[in-house]
């Protein structure tokens, strides 16, 4: 049984489709810690108002989205978080908020 060589536009596409399915991995452990995330704060906190969501959906790090997460078990309001209503920015204020367990 022998094994046939790629041309070089098979090995060009091979590689172009595995960068494919990771880049679609990382958006979708993204998007289910963002939806993981946004259902906890509702839990906790309540209907969150669309300034907070915005916020949320803002941030592409999934190591910040579970920071995040962690924090709900050491904070008592959104605004402990960095999250507020009226206070979206392209640069989240949340992403510069200390990690759970870190003082301010």
């Amino acid at each position: 049984m022998s094994t046939r060589r790629l041309t070089w536009a098979e090995q060009f596409e091979e590689k172009g489709w595995h960068k494919g399915v990771d880049k679609g991995l990382e958006l979708g452990r993204e998007q289910g810690v963002r939806q993981t995330l946004l259902r906890l704060l509702r839990l906790r906190f309540g209907p969150l108002s669309d300034d907070v969501k915005q916020q949320i959906e803002a941030i592409s790090s999934v190591e910040r989205l579970n920071q995040m997460a962690e924090q709900l078990l050491f904070v008592r309001s959104l605004e402990e978080m960095g999250l507020q209503p009226g206070n979206h920015s392209k640069d989240c204020p949340s992403t510069s908020a200390p990690a759970a367990g870190e003082s301010a």
